[in-house]
């Protein structure tokens, strides 16, 4: 008998290089505009329920999104809850099966990111060093210190509409936040 596939989709969100992000912050930003409720009771304000207005808070895309409000359990991994990760001592590069081919900055060339040394890509083609901090991702995988992962969310199923944004860029001296999707295995 085979394992089924057990795959997470995530939708991540993530402040911008260099700002100082503090869970609690986060957490009373989140709160004040309803987009998480609760925590659950084990997590130490790390893991929540959804607000009663999270789904103003995201613009859904497509004639038929679904998103699972249940609870764990029911709905297996893919019920929506919003989890803090971080902040990290390290900076982590975050990418799941769905990441895109890379576009080089130096010779404008596709590659899969592999090659990656020090907090660095190094090209394939032109071999020239890119930090991961100034890589275009695609929307597929991001890298940094603090992210926000909206369990149950599919690729480019839900963008994060304007007041999340504004709350959020609140936290980051007005700068905004990036945004990216995540299909693999739960992390």
């Amino acid at each position: 008998m085979s394992t089924p596939d057990i795959s997470a989709n995530i939708l991540i969100l993530s402040p911008p290089e260099g700002a100082q992000i503090l869970p609690a912050d986060v957490v009373k930003t989140l709160r004040g505009i309803d987009f998480i409720g609760n925590s659950y009771p084990e997590s130490d304000e790390r893991d929540f329920h959804p607000g009663t207005k999270l789904m103003h808070h995201l613009t859904f895309l497509g004639c038929s999104p679904a998103l699972a409000l249940g609870e764990p359990g029911i709905n297996g991994d893919q019920y929506c809850h919003i989890e803090l990760l971080g902040p990290l001592q390290q900076p982590q590069l975050i990418l799941g099966q769905n990441r895109k081919p890379m576009v080089c900055p130096h010779c404008h060339q596709r590659s899969r990111p592999h090659e990656i040394v020090a907090q660095q890509w190094h090209c394939p083609h032109c071999r020239q060093a890119t930090p991961l901090s100034a890589i275009n991702w695609r929307k597929s995988g991001g890298y940094g210190h603090f992210f926000i992962k909206v369990w149950g969310i599919f690729e480019s199923e839900a963008v994060p509409g304007d007041a999340l944004r504004k709350g959020l860029s609140s936290l980051s001296e007005g700068e905004p936040w990036r945004y990216f999707y995540y299909r693999g295995a739960p992390f």
